[in-house]
């Protein structure tokens, strides 16, 4: 059970890298041309082996365009001399690399012989929209290459009739794309909000200064009411013992009391701060 589980493991990772390194590879113009061109080939040989088979029902049929596309890869120095952009190494080409660019190039070519082919879905059909169209389009293919392509054949040196048109339409075609690119990144640089963001920028630099105005005038404020205050208390305490001082000074001491007649009925007298009277009790 541990040996399934290990095994069911590995095989999930594998096609997980599997996956990644399809995604990671960059197909150049060049590549591209060069694949259908393969495939155009295959195509033809299949056509020409199996009159009325039809090629794309082949279980084999990505296997044999894998091998026909290596064959036909381009060294560095090859690609260098040749002028084209051949960047990668046939071991880094698989055939899920492959079929994974086949299939999205059939796809987008047939959603765009859909809606017409002024309205090319992506850069590839946009590009070489005749070629899709040979290959997988109602058309006959238009003189078949027997017996595989060399590297020589991917070389401008000697096209023949059909690949001079074909060349001649997908360079229009690039130029027309590089330009509307160019177009489209200049009318970018134009609509770039480089403008808004520098007059936002200013406007929270003058918020900020008047925050920091406001913050210190409100510190000010806070110590002169400080001030005031303390000036207050100040003037409270001197107020308080002037009227201490002036009520002692003007302080007088009660009468003594006076002695009383014999006989008289007034009783003794208690003098009283409060009314400033004698209190008499009656005998």
């Amino acid at each position: 059970m541990s040996y399934l589980c290990y095994g069911q493991d590995e095989e999930r990772k594998t096609a997980s890298m599997a996956k990644r390194k399809t995604a990671s590879l960059v197909w150049t113009d060049d590549e591209v041309q060069l694949l259908l061109k393969v495939t155009l080939d295959y195509k033809a040989s299949v056509a020409a082996d199996r009159p009325g088979f039809d090629w794309e029902s082949s279980h084999s049929k990505y296997w044999d365009i894998l091998q026909r596309f290596l064959d036909n890869y381009p060294s560095a120095e090859a690609a260098s001399a040749m002028g084209k952009d051949f960047p990668h190494k046939k071991k880094d080409i698989t055939k899920a690399q492959l079929t994974s660019k086949l299939k999205n190039m059939r796809t987008k070519y047939r959603q765009s012989a859909e809606a017409g082919q002024k309205n090319p879905r992506g850069r590839v059909v946009l590009l070489f929209y005749k070629m899709c169209e040979t290959i997988w389009g109602s058309s006959p293919v238009i003189h078949p290459i027997y017996g595989g392509m060399e590297t020589s054949d991917v070389s401008p040196e000697t096209p023949t009739a059909s690949e001079e048109s074909l060349n001649e339409e997908m360079d229009n075609r690039r130029q027309q794309l590089d330009t509307s690119l160019a177009n489209h990144r200049n009318k970018l640089k134009r609509l770039r909000p480089s403008d808004v963001v520098q007059e936002d920028l200013e406007i929270k630099r003058q918020l900020l200064r008047q925050l920091e105005t406001t913050d210190s005038q409100f510190i000010n404020t806070i110590g002169r009411l400080s001030s005031s205050v303390d000036r207050m208390n100040s003037n409270i305490e001197l107020l308080v013992q002037h009227l201490v001082g002036k009520s002692r000074h003007n302080y007088v001491p009660p009468p003594s009391p006076q002695p009383q007649p014999i006989g008289s009925t007034r009783g003794l007298e208690e003098f009283s701060p409060l009314t400033g009277l004698f209190k008499v009790e009656l005998s």
